[in-house]
This record gives structure tokens, C-alpha cells and sequence, in this order.
């Protein structure tokens, strides 16, 4: 994927240089090839069809970014983390709209609350030879 990036910006750099003053150095990532911004609806439209050619479901752009914040949050990236990552101006915006406690997120949790039970019911149980020292 970074190395995509790369190939994209690089290409961009040489539209510059090819355009001249007729570039539009918007300071995108995703630009037309004179470096304005795509319209949201061309955006969408293409990320459509790419979707449907390579045999994908179909989901919205934004949805993406919904997936990406998911994920991040199954694998233990703590949600202030997640938050900056996603530029919100609040933690709650994150943890309310862009992260979906998943099935395996929720057995972890039960999982980690019964070991912390087991764990302290042992802790409390009466010694058996309570005589020795």
C-alpha cells in the first residue's frame, strides 16, 4: 500500500512538471491528473465500478474508514490512539460512531473478566494448612 502511495505521488510530481502553471497543487493525495480535486460524486462513481470489477461488494467510500477504525480496535490500538489517527476532536466521537465491539472483541472481554474472577477467588481461598509457618 505505501509503496502505491509512492508510485502515485511520484506520478503527481511529474503531471507537475509536465502542466507547469496549469497544475493545480491542491496538496491531495487524490487528485485528477491536473491536480484538482476529484468532485465526491466522480470519486464515488469510480470507486464503484473499481468495486464491482474486481469482484468486491459493494460499500460506501466512507465505510472504509468505519472497516479501518474497527480493526484497529480489535487488535488493542487504544482508542485515543484510534481517535488522532481519524483526526476527531472528541474520544467519544470515535468510540460512539467508528468502532463496532465485535463478537471476538466481546469474548475477549468475557474471557479476561472470568480469568480476573478465577483469579481472585483463588487469591481468597482459605489456605489448607493453615497450622504450618
Amino acid at each position: 500500500m505505501i509503496g502505491e502511495l509512492n508510485r502515485y505521488h511520484t506520478d503527481q510530481k511529474k503531471q507537475k512538471l509536465l502542466l507547469g502553471k496549469d497544475y493545480t497543487d491542491s496538496g491531495l493525495v487524490c487528485t485528477r491528473l491536473n491536480g484538482s480535486p476529484w468532485s465526491p460524486s466522480n470519486f464515488s462513481s469510480s470507486f464503484t465500478r473499481n468495486l464491482k470489477y474486481h469482484g468486491l461488494p459493494h460499500i460506501r467510500f466512507h465505510d472504509i474508514r468505519h472497516s479501518h477504525a474497527t480493526i484497529l480496535h480489535e487488535l488493542g490500538v487504544d482508542l485515543k490512539d484510534i481517535s488522532d489517527r481519524l483526526r476527531h476532536s472528541t474520544l467519544g466521537i470515535t468510540a460512539d460512531l467508528y468502532t463496532d465491539v465485535t463478537n471476538k472483541r466481546r469474548r475477549q472481554v468475557a474471557q479476561a473478566f472470568a480469568k480476573a474472577i478465577m483469579h481472585a477467588r483463588k487469591k481468597s481461598s482459605p489456605r489448607r494448612n493453615q497450622g504450618e509457618r
